[in-house]
């Protein structure tokens, strides 16, 4: 996250006091919308002054907005795809905290960033038989960000009453020197 603090794979977890996550997709012939939101919010106590050995509490809060239009440009039985424009919006919230005896070592710190940024992608699925599918996604764009990108896959069952999915997404952020971490 910056000099001196970071996270693991294994910690996050443990950190995450609460995150969901809502999609959706509307359809009306060749055109279509999606979006999605995110919120997260991980907190931690950690001792980091050695001396007086009081915890400081560390914060991230997040909430992300995908929202973008779409054009149908390859429609078959077995594959669907949309190039797609829209924007991405995300809201950062950092904060530091540490209640001393200590006057003077006492500090609440909170740092807020909004990152806007337009997208240009693809969007679609491939169909395998009437059960299996892979939904994916690709989106890249800048604005506020030097550079942002998303990438999507996962896997689709059908069952009558809806779909079970799974799948990987890594969404990147590449704010230059002007970051918030």
């Amino acid at each position: 996250i910056g000099d001196g603090v970071s996270a693991s794979p294994e910690g996050y977890l443990e950190a995450l006091d609460m995150g969901f996550m809502l999609s959706g997709e509307t359809r009306n012939d060749q055109w279509s919308v999606i979006g999605d939101l995110i919120y997260l919010d991980f907190s931690t106590s950690k001792s980091v002054f050695e001396a007086t050995n009081t915890p400081t509490k560390l914060g991230l809060k997040g909430l992300l907005i995908n929202l973008a239009g779409g054009y149908t440009v390859i429609n078959t039985p077995n594959n669907s795809m949309d190039v797609i424009l829209g924007g991405r919006f995300f809201n950062a919230e950092v904060t530091t905290k540490r209640n001393s005896d200590f006057p003077l070592t006492s500090f609440d710190v909170k740092v807020e960033k909004n990152i806007a940024d337009a997208i240009v992608g693809i969007h679609g699925k491939y169909r395998f038989n009437d059960k299996w599918s892979m939904p994916y996604h690709f989106d890249i764009g800048g604005g506020d960000s030097d550079l942002t990108w998303q990438a999507a896959i996962s896997a689709n069952y059908a069952f009558s009453w809806g779909e079970l999915t799974g799948g990987f997404r890594h969404l990147d952020y590449d704010q230059g020197n002007n970051g918030l971490f």
